[in-house]
């Protein structure tokens, strides 16, 4: 008696086990995607905020010939500004969400320098706020 051969296929415990499989690589993949998005975006928001940051701190030291004056600017808050104030002119800048610039004296001042912070704020995404500081001195 000859045995009959049957046509070798899938069985339904196979296919379920290479689509479990397939879903928990596409799910890791997934999250992978959009992690690497999210830090895209993140180090583009860095460098924007930098490059505002290096921008307003060379404004401030080049807006008077002496300390004092670029210390009083400062304490009024001349150079404090807003996502507004920085896409007008002179700055021109493509702003960040909910972006602002604040310009302190450093509380801590020697006799012959003049330490002052410049903060960059914004807002990325919907909920996480993130902020970045250049401190920089003027010889007085």
């Amino acid at each position: 008696m000859a045995h009959k051969k049957r046509p070798r296929a899938f069985t339904l415990v196979e296919l379920l086990l290479a689509s479990f499989i397939l879903a928990v690589v596409l799910t890791g993949l997934i999250q992978l995607f959009m992690t690497c998005r999210y830090l895209n975006e993140s180090n583009q928001n860095l460098v924007a905020a930098v490059a505002h940051a290096q921008f307003v701190a060379e404004a401030v030291r080049g807006s008077s010939s002496s300390v004092a004056g670029i210390e009083a600017a400062i304490d009024n808050g001349a150079w404090n500004l807003s996502s507004n104030a920085l896409a007008a002119a002179p700055y021109e800048f493509s702003g960040l969400m909910n972006e602002s610039v604040v310009t302190l004296v450093h509380p801590n001042q020697t006799n012959n320098t003049l330490r002052f912070n410049v903060t960059v704020r914004w807002r990325q995404g919907s909920m996480v706020d993130h902020d970045y500081t250049l401190e920089t001195l003027v010889s007085r």
